[in-house]
């Protein structure tokens, strides 16, 4: 006797829902990791400058400090932004951990909550997307004025020593951006992919015959 379920049988999950839930879970962990960093930073956080200024002449922790402020002052400039972000982005994680738990459990809140968490996560993306690029632009102007200093030729610093410092520390500021940039398009492209499949007549049938 065939015991196989039926592939249009309201009851079961659609396929890709499962991988959905936890891409989402995986989301939720990066939205509070944003969150705290956040936080930490428009608090003028920094646990890791002593460690830096370990064993640097006091001339080179002078202009770390001066460059470290500067940075601070580009943070402090968009702090409403970033604490608008970090607010969505903790609310987007809840919704995420708590919508995908109830889809994987196959409840009918779990529709709703999915929606919500989805739109709410382009919201958060496209806002925290205009401090980042804004950002990461006025703290590359930043290295590129602070970097000569740091790395100056000198009796202790070889020229080729300085040069090769300063361009490998531009190009991983533009590197970061690209970066940034492609995590940006990558979590907007999931939550509208989320929208769609979450409009998906299987899932729609899933949520009318879920338990509530």
């Amino acid at each position: 006797m065939n015991t196989a379920v039926p592939q249009d049988d309201p009851t079961v999950k659609p396929k890709g829902l499962v991988s959905v839930c936890i891409i989402g879970f995986a989301l939720a962990a990066f939205a509070l990791l944003g969150a705290a960093m956040t936080a930490a930073g428009t608090a003028g956080t920094n646990p890791f400058q002593s460690l830096v200024e370990i064993g640097q002449p006091e001339q080179v922790r002078q202009i770390q400090r001066a460059m470290q402020a500067d940075l601070q002052t580009v943070v402090d400039s968009w702090s409403a932004w970033l604490q608008t972000a970090a607010v969505l982005n903790l609310f987007l994680a809840t919704l995420l951990v708590v919508g995908g738990t109830l889809a994987l459990k196959v409840r009918k809140p779990a529709g709703v909550v999915l929606l919500a968490a989805y739109s709410v996560g382009v919201v958060a993306e496209a806002i925290g997307a205009v401090p980042a690029w804004a950002m990461q632009k006025a703290n590359l102007a930043i290295m590129e004025q602070y970097m000569p200093q740091l790395f100056r030729p000198g009796p202790e610093v070889d020229p080729e020593f300085a040069n090769t410092m300063q361009g490998i520390m531009q190009a991983s500021m533009v590197a970061g951006a690209v970066m940034g940039g492609v995590m940006i398009l990558g979590k907007v492209g999931f939550h509208v992919f989320g929208l769609w499949f979450l409009r998906r007549p299987s899932c729609e049938r899933l949520w009318r015959n879920a338990a509530d």
